[in-house]
């Protein structure tokens, strides 16, 4: 029964997202996911939180980690092409630290690192994108000490203790 669920719901994420033909294209550092025909919003997201690795940060826009940050995708974004792996808050800090093209980097949202999978097809065609393999940390907190995670070989969703090691793709606003 669990199994049946968990695919009905998989099928309505994917014929949802698919239905709105999000257009993926190759960048200097990666991918863009032009998500403007979904639910998405035009003002920059935060890169950075007041979150400890045991405090809940605040519920406002200023906070990448969120319930407010995660409503809605950005319109445009760029997908970094590799990898970095660590604990929730050092990799919130490494993407907002990048420098990588100018900086502007930061972690994504739970919607966007779901919209991350399902486009995962996708964006591992772009020559130079290394393919997702792990499971990776979004920026979206659940509570004081948890963060949602995504399984990018199964597409489960978990929460991540913000002490363990997971990696994380940085994406930046455009």
């Amino acid at each position: 029964m669990k199994k049946k669920v968990m695919l009905l719901v998989l099928v309505g994420i994917l014929s949802t997202t698919v239905s709105y033909a999000q257009k993926v294209t190759r960048s200097a550092n990666g991918a863009i996911i032009d998500a403007s025909a979904i639910p998405h919003t035009t003002v920059k997201k935060a890169r950075s939180t007041d979150a400890t690795d045991a405090s809940l940060g605040s519920n406002t826009a200023a906070n990448i980690g969120s319930a407010v940050s995660n409503e809605k995708v950005y319109v445009k974004f760029e997908v970094y092409k590799s990898n970095n792996s660590g604990r929730w808050l050092h990799m919130v800090n490494q993407c907002k630290n990048s420098t990588v093209d100018g900086g502007g980097w930061r972690m994504p949202t739970y919607r966007e690192l779901r919209l991350m999978w399902v486009l995962k097809p996708e964006l591992e065609k772009i020559e130079g994108f290394v393919s997702f393999s792990d499971s990776y940390w979004s920026a979206t907190e659940f509570n004081a000490d948890r963060s949602y995670v995504v399984s990018f070989t199964s597409g489960h969703v978990t929460l991540g203790d913000r002490y363990a090691n997971y990696v994380t793709r940085c994406i930046r606003d455009l």
